[in-house]
């Protein structure tokens, strides 16, 4: 790289740093014009959860911005720093201004779709079921992995080999299960704030839909109980010896979450107890 070459560089640096300082700027004006929208209902806990994880990803946002801002002028200020130093400083700096932009940019998207969500029933009761779709989906690879662990076990009984310790497999599906379990205590939290919410009409027609929710994860409930007790059912003694403390360790872990859960937290404490078992970790 030419002398010349970093002087281009630099130019087209400072431009790139100078953007997720506006997007920045258009970001706190997103959260602002959502927190005005939700005052009327920020009193709901849900609403005022998601406003505060706006608020704490705003705050990471603005607080590293600045940094953007000095790293450029200590590099354009280092004369002693040889070409290829340079070079390097120029795309780290690049790549941390591009990431920092997509931040900024990902955070004013997830305001505007809080707006709608919060100005929309239709938003909301959607949004809502989508959630029970996936859970859905969970419980039927749930229900194949339950699958999974009563042929590991007939397959035990038989004369043929298998690499297969049927232990494992059962152990793995246990905390899997027992994760997806902690879904439904943070969709009846949502549910919850959906019937305290204010109808927008006198039709009643929220309400019933609100309604017809909460029978669809009443059945997923009763479905995700159902896989438990097959699992139990095709437990043998020595798994539990062998594992018992793995998955009571894993309730202890996640016993103190409350929702809105975080899932980061709730995958990281699995894969933690996963790691506990020989042949997951």
């Amino acid at each position: 790289m030419t002398d010349d070459a970093v002087d281009d560089a630099f130019g087209e640096l400072s431009k790139v740093v100078s953007t997720p300082e506006t997007r920045t700027e258009l970001a706190r004006i997103a959260f602002e014009e959502a927190t005005e929208t939700a005052e009327p209902v920020d009193h709901i806990d849900v609403v005022r959860a998601r406003l505060d994880r706006f608020e704490e990803r705003l705050e990471r946002i603005e607080a590293h911005v600045p940094e953007l801002g000095r790293e450029l002028s200590e590099l354009v200020g280092d004369s002693e720093a040889d070409l290829y130093d340079t070079a390097v400083g120029i795309q780290r700096l690049t790549t941390a201004a591009n990431r920092a932009q997509g931040a900024a940019d990902e955070l004013q998207v997830d305001l505007e779709e809080f707006e709608r969500w919060v100005a929309n029933p239709e938003v909301r009761h959607d949004e809502f079921a989508d959630e029970l779709d996936a859970l859905d989906g969970s419980l039927d690879d749930l229900a194949g992995a339950v699958d999974a662990v009563a042929d590991a076990r007939a397959a035990d009984g038989d004369d043929a080999e298998t690499d297969t310790d049927p232990a494992v497999v059962w152990v793995d599906t246990s905390l899997r299960h027992r994760a997806v379990g902690l879904l439904f205590a943070d969709l009846r939290t949502e549910l919850d704030a959906l019937r305290e919410w204010p109808a927008s009409g006198d039709d009643g027609t929220e309400a019933d839909r609100v309604t017809e929710l909460d029978g669809r994860l009443d059945d997923l409930d009763a479905r995700w109980r159902a896989l438990g007790d097959r699992l139990e059912g095709v437990a043998r003694p020595a798994w539990h010896e062998r594992y018992d403390d793995v998955l009571d360790g894993f309730e202890d872990a996640v016993d103190d979450f409350e929702p809105p859960l975080d899932w980061s937290e709730v995958q990281a404490t699995l894969d933690a107890h996963r790691g506990r078992v020989d042949g997951l970790a």
